[in-house]
């Protein structure tokens, strides 16, 4: 699976998470109710043209997490669903320019039989295109947007996504912190 931002800690925490979750909870109640994880909070550096083109943030961008985060609830389908309250600070290691974003709302996310993938974002969400991925902006390189309504992305077997659709407003976090 192509490595995204958000995919790549909400995996390694899931990761983490689940096994403790499923190591700890007998077999009846996993199959009635999803393992329900509330995610930690992140303080991290992504390098260069993760989260916006190197021409913008050349030392990368901060992530950090402000306030209270997002709980995680993963169905026997696979199905995985994040909803909460999650402000976030996102900087420009460079120039130290920083914009705070008011995330709440939910991502939705449902595996398909052929390894693909169906997302929905609905509310206030943030999410990071890598390079060729089909969405906003300039498609050969990482840009991050910030989104109020909802969002629609397909994903293929390798993790890109091949298809997005949003309706209501959506803002070019790289070009906020440039």
């Amino acid at each position: 699976m192509k490595s995204k931002c958000f995919w790549a800690v909400l995996l390694a925490l899931v990761g983490i998470a689940a096994y403790g979750a499923s190591t700890s909870l007998a077999p009846a109640a996993m199959a009635d109710q999803p393992d329900r994880i509330v995610l930690p909070g992140i303080d991290q550096v992504d390098p260069p043209g993760v989260d916006c083109p190197a021409t913008l943030a050349p030392d990368g961008v901060r992530n950090r997490n402000l306030g209270p985060t997002s709980v995680l609830r993963i169905f026997d389908t696979g199905r995985q669903l994040i909803s909460g309250r999650h402000p976030d600070e996102i900087t420009n290691v460079a120039t130290g320019k920083s914009v705070d974003l008011q995330l709440q709302g939910s991502a939705d996310f449902v595996p398909q039989a052929d390894g693909s993938a169906d997302g929905q974002l609905s509310g206030t969400t943030a999410f990071t295109f890598l390079p060729g991925d089909v969405g906003p902006g300039d498609q050969t390189t990482g840009r991050t947007y910030v989104f109020t309504g909802d969002v629609r992305l397909v994903f293929d077997a390798s993790g890109a996504v091949v298809a997005f659709s949003s309706t209501g407003t959506m803002g070019d976090v790289c070009a906020m912190i440039a």
